[in-house]
């Protein structure tokens, strides 16, 4: 049996304490208290932070002067409802009532819109974090975010490798790392990211579990009687019976979380270099494609295992469609039956995109599903394209959204 016991209190540490950051420690703002703390010193706010539907926003005027945004680079538009921030090398536009966020050109899905409390656009600090490319720290006994400091996106010099910037950890959790290196656009990225050791072990285990209840090494009801819910939910959708359907996998709270980590970092990458909204999946899609070899697993691998163990193409339509639901991308994974002579099916992801979000003069790939058009994403290989022609339907389309 899985220790779960263990694995909960290592996560609750890893959640409160010590999550990834490119920087630590600016600005430090307290739910209900319009005063917050920034360099050791305090400071005022007219609106205090709050808790809405599960969700915490952050003024965002204060927010970003917070991490050295000039007063002065922030401009509001009640004509149009919209608050601007232009700093350095990033940009940023927001609209109240809207759920894109436009970040360097970039239109950004979100599954909320910004607000307005007390005379202040308001935000909640996931999307936050993205817009301003900072690490936010949530102490849920504290009530409390914290903000590192803002990084502003590079781009490479020609020639040069461009750098995603790292998912690392503070030392009190143990990780481990690994380095990318893929191309897109005729361009070289080069990626750092580091995983808590407790959630790559914990993944194995799933997979472990998962292979022994399926080769008869691990009686199946005794599986069914030890385990969690979240555990046997997981082994289960594997089976004949729930008809293959991996959405579980996607969708696992831990691994979905970090796999949030990852998106907000390839976003930011993307944004830097000028990569709209169809560019940005095909970005993530050539990560995944090309960075990550292809390794043949007998049954599913959670994204971080697929991170540093690799994987085939279920494992990498796993971790591809959990990057890219993460950026509010609605996705499905897709089943092929095999092939004449194969024994196996195959995965892949479908990415859903308006007619307006396709590059002009572009003919791509796609099938409909539910009224709208999703375009096809391998992940076996690099220099798989986005909407690259597929031979065949699918079998199968799960919905993992």
């Amino acid at each position: 049996m899985l220790n779960r016991k263990a694995l909960v209190a290592a996560f609750t540490l890893f959640l409160t304490m010590a999550l990834p950051a490119w920087a630590y420690g600016a600005a430090v703002f307290s739910i209900g208290s319009t005063v917050f703390s920034m360099g050791g010193s305090e400071q005022s706010m007219d609106v205090a932070p709050y808790i809405d539907n599960g969700r915490t926003y952050l003024p965002f005027r204060y927010a970003a002067e917070s991490v050295g945004v000039a007063p002065g680079d922030i401009t509001w538009n009640p004509a149009t409802s919209q608050v601007i921030l232009a700093t350095g090398g990033r940009s940023i536009m927001l609209t109240v009532g809207s759920k894109t966020l436009i970040l360097n050109g970039v239109a950004i899905p979100m599954d909320v819109a910004p607000e307005i409390a007390g005379g202040r656009v308001m935000l909640p600090v996931r999307f936050l974090a993205q817009a301003l490319g900072v690490d936010i720290t949530w102490d849920s006994i504290a009530k409390t975010v914290t903000i590192g400091e803002m990084v502003m996106p590079v781009s490479a010099q020609p020639g040069s490798p461009t750098t995603v910037p790292d998912l690392s950890y503070d030392s009190v959790v143990q990780t481990v790392a690994r380095d990318f290196t893929w191309q897109y656009q005729g361009r070289t990225f080069t990626w750092h990211v580091e995983a808590p050791r407790d959630l790559l072990d914990w993944d194995r285990q799933v997979n472990q579990l998962t292979e022994e209840y399926y080769s008869g090494q691990y009686a199946q009801d005794t599986l069914l009687e030890s385990e969690p819910d979240e555990i046997t939910n997981l082994v289960q959708a594997d089976s004949v019976q729930e008809g293959g359907d991996l959405a579980p996998w996607v969708n696992e709270g831990d691994n979905s979380q970090w796999s949030g980590y990852l998106a907000d970092r390839l976003a930011l990458c993307a944004g830097s270099n000028g990569f709209d909204y169809f560019h940005t999946a095909e970005f993530i899609q050539s990560f995944v494609g090309g960075a990550i070899p292809y390794q043949l697993t007998d049954v599913p691998e959670l994204p971080v295992q697929t991170m540093i163990d690799n994987g085939d193409c279920k494992d990498k339509s796993i971790l591809l469609a959990a990057i890219l639901e993460s950026l509010s991308y609605r996705v499905v994974l897709l089943e092929f039956a095999p092939g004449p002579g194969e024994t196996a099916g195959h995965m892949a992801v479908g990415v859903a995109l308006d007619d307006s979000q396709i590059p002009q003069g572009e003919t791509l790939s796609y099938f409909r599903y539910n009224g709208l058009k999703y375009y096809f994403a391998e992940t076996t290989a690099p220099g798989w394209t986005l909407g690259a022609a597929s031979d065949q339907d699918p079998a199968q389309v799960y919905d993992v959204n």
